[in-house]
């Protein structure tokens, strides 16, 4: 007998239903089956409803299902190891040539050119093996030139440098002869001078010795002016180039000709020029030029433009101006009336720095001389005039 039982047949019966419910004992489930009656003309217990109870033991069932519960925890288990065995296998197959390659190229790169790249298995290491090899060979050689051009480089050096310093040596012996060779020959020609001088004045006045006299004077003055010239080439080049104000350069040399009644035009607005330190004889010569050659001159104009990274800078003068024929000619030394060394002058101090000059102007018109100074060479102040490229 059972407590719930009789509740739970009337549930099945009135209920219609069938349902479970644990128990009576542990281990044991009981089932309440409703089955309806049959539809028959026969008189038979069957007509009727009946609710049967049935009791159904789960040892055996639970037993079983921790059985597999158990087999299923092992065979999972299992599984993860295997699994990991499989990888670490894996991963040891993979990874060991890399470490073994990477040994091999730390030796490498500790300087051991010659240690060889150990082989591995799998076709792609080998042709990384191969791959890093052919890069080593190359490197050593590269590294074997490299060794061998800096060991001709270093001798190279050594040599340049005993060569500019008997370079140094040498022009230093030069300059020191020049000095004193031109310091005797002052010395000689102004004893030549100071004894022309007394001869000059017993020789009796004629046309023709009046002449002569002339000429050896002329003669005594172009060796002077020569001797001076050879100081002032001696000095083109020595000194490391600097920057030239062009407004400040040119208010302090026409200082020099505040006799010349003369107008000065400078819009060079800034200009600064890269140039050997004797640049200043070259505005000098020029503005020379203009009063010794060009007539009467009363402007003189500096003007600069810029154009595709150049600065043209031009000088003008309003004098007579130079001949169509002249204008290449009066930059050859020994040309001219006087010493022929002015333009010459100017033209090698130029290209010191890689500046170019020549003669535009036109002839009545007065000289204009265009000197073309490169990239690098030249810089402005004044921001309008870098802005409107004039």
């Amino acid at each position: 007998d059972r407590k719930d039982r009789i509740d739970n047949l009337k549930k099945a019966f009135t209920g219609r239903m069938s349902f479970i419910v644990p128990g009576p004992g542990s281990n044991q489930i009981t089932k309440y089956l409703y089955i309806p009656q049959i539809n028959s003309s026969s008189v038979s217990s069957d007509l009727f409803d009946k609710v049967a109870e049935i009791v159904y033991s789960t040892e055996r069932i639970t037993k079983k299902t921790e059985q597999a519960l158990i087999r299923n925890v092992l065979s999972a288990f299992l599984s993860i190891i295997l699994l990991f065995l499989i990888a670490y296998a894996i991963s040891r197959y993979v990874t060991r040539p890399v470490y073994q390659i990477i040994e091999d190229i730390e030796i490498i790169a500790n300087g051991n050119y010659d240690h060889p790249i150990r082989r591995t298995k799998g076709f792609e290491f080998r042709r990384l093996e191969t791959s890093i090899q052919k890069m080593v060979g190359r490197l050593k050689k590269d590294i074997i030139s490299i060794k061998q051009r800096t060991d001709e480089l270093h001798q190279e050096l050594v040599n340049r440098q005993y060569a500019e310093q008997s370079l140094r040596a040498a022009n230093h012996k030069l300059s020191l002869l020049g000095t004193i060779t031109r310091h005797d020959l002052l010395n000689q020609i102004s004893v030549v001078s100071s004894g022309f001088d007394l001869l000059e004045e017993d020789i009796p006045k004629n046309e023709q010795h009046n002449r002569i006299m002339s000429m050896i004077r002329d003669a005594l003055n172009s060796i002077h002016d020569l001797i001076l010239f050879t100081r002032i080439y001696e000095q083109m080049g020595v000194d490391k180039p600097v920057w030239h104000h062009m407004t400040r350069l040119i208010d302090e040399i026409m200082k020099n000709f505040s006799e010349q009644k003369c107008s000065v035009d400078d819009t060079t607005n800034g200009l600064e020029i890269y140039a050997d330190p004797m640049f200043d004889r070259v505005l000098y010569n020029l503005i020379e030029n203009s009063f010794r050659h060009g007539g009467t001159v009363t402007r003189i104009a500096f003007h600069v433009i810029t154009e595709n990274g150049i600065a043209v800078l031009t000088y003008s003068d309003n004098g007579r101006g130079i001949p169509g024929e002249d204008k290449e000619k009066i930059f050859a030394r020994g040309y001219g009336t006087n010493t022929g060394l002015g333009l010459f002058l100017i033209r090698e101090i130029l290209s010191l720095t890689g500046i170019e000059i020549r003669e535009i102007g036109k002839e009545g018109e007065g000289a204009c001389f265009e000197i073309r100074i490169p990239e690098g060479k030249w810089r402005l102040h004044d921001a309008s005039m870098e802005s409107n490229g004039n």
